[in-house]
């Protein structure tokens, strides 16, 4: 998603640590883990086969 979609379900968004711990919390709840690109402003939730 981009960091403009992240900033609405995570506020205040990136680069804040709160905004980091509740992503983490969300994807470890539904089994998935992150990938965070600073460069192309999007962040991955995915599942590992």
């Amino acid at each position: 998603m981009r960091h403009s979609s992240y900033e609405m379900l995570f506020p205040p968004g990136e680069p804040d640590q709160g905004a980091r711990e509740r992503a983490y919390k969300f994807a470890r709840e539904h089994g998935c883990k992150i990938d965070n690109s600073s460069e192309q402003k999007f962040i991955w939730f995915y599942r590992e086969n």
